[in-house]
């Protein structure tokens, strides 16, 4: 059961005012600039950490001069791939390259050092580790050539816990969440499994020992608790106590700078309710916007299915454009 909960998380992680954007066509999406290389000028170095580096892209504009950037994080690759194409963190550098906004990419700890996990000094949630990960990379972004270090921003997919890291760094300028739950992990995962289960019967004992630890975890820190039904994932009392009733959308809230919603269609993984909870939060929230693509997968390309298969698997330019108009929005405050 251990594994059918951990793959779960996998696919959840990878997969104001507010609109949704209408259907693209073909022509928007497939206009060829991942193919224009000559704007942009890309330098590979490693970021330097306490334990172990990280393998890292600085995207600039070819005639840059302190440029705003965006660091892109994810538990995957530098490119959000897995060592393949699709590349949406590729597609997305070159194509603001183009616009004059800088990216450092760079592969997580997760996905780099997978097969190194004793170096790793212990079991670190995917999480804590992605936030270590943006600590570094906000480190050395201060310190790169061609930046305007007044305008960094942050993009992150599936990273629940990024407000601890962005309250550590006040000098961050604006942050983007693409396809990321907006409210309690549980919620999400309990839905899914519900979605899988009414399509294929194998699922239906996962998700009553899941709905069994649930309505243990909500007994947590009280004598009804019953300590011989095991916790989700086999995470901890201890992180169960701050994931339970954790919702990112909340915390988002209160964050003091300007927050970029990115989500594609409702799929298995995210549904159209994560969407909607966001549009709520952030309704109110100044110079922060919510962007539905319901045309695109949660990796903001077409989906993978056999309707789209003959459409660009590129991030479209309107994806894009859209980011460049928000960062640049977010210029006089």
């Amino acid at each position: 059961m251990k594994k059918i909960f951990l793959s779960i998380v996998i696919v959840i992680m990878t997969f104001s005012s507010c609109q949704t954007n209408k259907s693209k066509s073909d022509t928007d999406t497939d206009t060829g600039y991942w193919k224009d290389t000559l704007s942009i000028r890309d330098t590979t170095f490693m970021i330097p950490t306490d334990t172990m580096g990280l393998d890292a892209r600085l995207t600039l504009p070819a005639n840059s001069h302190k440029n705003p950037l965006i660091i892109f994080q994810s538990v995957m690759d530098k490119d959000l791939s897995w060592g393949k194409p699709p590349k949406p963190y590729r597609d997305l550098a070159t194509g603001l390259g183009q616009q004059g906004i800088a990216s450092l990419c760079f592969d997580g700890t997760v996905y780099q050092y997978t097969s190194r996990q004793k170096d790793l000094g212990g079991f670190i949630s995917a999480f804590k580790l992605m936030n270590q990960d943006l600590d570094y990379a906000f480190d050395i972004a201060k310190t790169l050539p061609n930046i305007d270090t007044a305008r960094i921003y942050v993009l992150s997919m599936g990273n629940i816990l990024i407000p601890e890291a962005i309250q550590k760094h006040p000098e961050i300028k604006g942050i983007i969440m693409a396809s990321t739950p907006a409210r309690p992990l549980m919620d999400g995962m309990i839905e899914m499994l519900q979605t899988m289960a009414k399509k294929d019967t194998i699922w239906e004992s996962a998700l009553k020992e899941m709905e069994s630890q649930y309505a243990n975890l909500q007994k947590l820190g009280t004598k009804a608790f019953n300590d011989s039904i095991s916790l989700p994932m086999d995470l901890s009392k201890e992180e169960w106590k701050e994931l339970k009733d954790y919702a990112l959308a909340d915390e988002m809230q209160s964050l003091p700078i300007p927050i970029f919603i990115l989500f594609g269609r409702d799929d298995i993984s995210l549904s159209q309710k994560e969407f909607d909870t966001w549009k709520i939060k952030l309704a109110n929230k100044p110079q922060s916007v919510c962007k539905q693509y319901p045309e695109l997968s949660m990796l903001l390309i077409a989906p993978n299915d056999s309707d789209e298969k003959n459409k660009s698997r590129h991030v479209p330019i309107y994806v894009v454009n859209d980011i460049a108009e928000w960062i640049n929005s977010t210029n006089n405050n």
